[in-house]
């Protein structure tokens, strides 16, 4: 498969030791490979970006002021507006498997589909249809993650850039934008979810969201209302616009820079750390506290999950019924229940 360009751009924001620590998988990636460029998008002005990415001739876009990821994925779209295909990739996303780049535009070829999106599973809901694609299975969700976008150039010219309204939050938007795909008929739903992406080709990192506004309404699928508002509008198009000035470095007419690290993509995420050589000791120490506290919140809703599933059986069960209704008054049911989920 050749003959065509991709432009992989992570989006970031406050989030210096995240790039650090995952930029590397990347860049590695895209320096081996000539069909795919590399852009670090910096939502704002900050000097600790924009010295770390000078001093290492990274590919940097970054703006005078912040507003948020959708209007800097708007910044990218403006400047370089002719790859065939593009991928957003949030800040705190690793990569462990590059082959996902390839399989994922071979996908979409093949389909003949403009926007997929990957992230943790169950944020991927409710289905409303399932499509098998060779070795593929493909879901269409109503609502779903935009850690990982990917965009045709011909998609994108039919549905154009993220809403200006959301500026003034520095937050939300990417559903908005994928509703117009469905909007469209350039999808069977709004996000389109890649099952075989789940495993093995990222590991998922949740840090607190840079920007969390205060009091903002919610509704269906825990938009903020605002959102929610405007994709009832069923828009179809909206223009590629910036509002911010915005300004690049290291552009070397696409020339890709030989970059090096002593570990494997697949390596463990501690080993990772460790071994990275962009990284301070604080940085370090910082990341690995993160990883253990995000570790054992997983483990601990794992835990969960199974004991729920366990009393979901017993509340089913023939047995319990009975009992409840002969032995058991409510009340004692609910004191059960509130000391194990307590």
């Amino acid at each position: 498969m050749s003959n065509f360009k991709a432009l992989i751009a992570i989006t970031t924001c406050n989030r210096l030791d995240y790039v650090k620590a995952f930029i590397c998988d990347y860049l590695v990636f895209c320096n081996s490979s000539d069909e795919f460029d590399f852009l670090l998008a910096l939502d704002g002005n900050d000097k600790k970006y924009i010295e770390f990415c000078n001093t290492n001739r990274i590919p940097l876009l970054y703006s005078q002021e912040r507003e948020g990821v959708g209007l800097s994925k708007n910044r990218v779209l403006k400047q370089f507006p002719n790859y065939d295909y593009y991928f957003f990739i949030e800040d705190d996303v690793e990569l462990l498997n590059s082959a996902f780049f390839y399989n994922q535009i071979k996908i979409a070829r093949i389909t003949n589909i403009h926007h997929f999106s990957s992230g943790e599973a169950f944020r991927f809901y409710p289905m409303v249809k399932r499509l098998k694609s060779n070795e593929n299975s493909i879901l269409f969700t109503l609502y779903g993650s935009g850690v990982i976008n990917f965009f045709s150039k011909e998609g994108l010219q039919k549905v154009g850039g993220w809403h200006t309204e959301f500026a003034k939050y520095k937050r939300f938007g990417h559903t908005e934008h994928s509703y117009r795909f469905f909007n469209q008929n350039l999808c069977p739903a709004p996000f389109a979810y890649v099952e075989e992406f789940e495993n093995g080709y990222f590991r998922w990192h949740n840090p607190q969201h840079v920007t969390n506004p205060e009091g903002i309404e919610r509704g269906d699928g825990d938009l903020a209302q605002v959102e929610s508002l405007l994709i009832e509008q069923k828009l179809n198009f909206f223009p590629v616009s910036t509002l911010s000035d915005f300004f690049i470095e290291n552009i070397q007419n696409n020339t890709h820079l030989s970059f090096s690290f002593s570990y494997l993509s697949s390596d463990s995420f501690v080993h990772k750390i460790i071994k990275n050589d962009f990284l301070n000791q604080p940085e370090k120490i910082n990341l690995l506290e993160q990883y253990l506290k995000e570790t054992s919140e997983i483990e601990k809703d794992k835990q969960i999950k199974t004991y729920q599933k366990i009393i979901f059986d017993i509340l089913q069960s023939t047995t319990y019924k009975i009992g409840k209704m002969i032995l058991f008054p409510l009340q004692k049911i609910k004191t059960i229940f509130y000391k194990l989920f307590k």
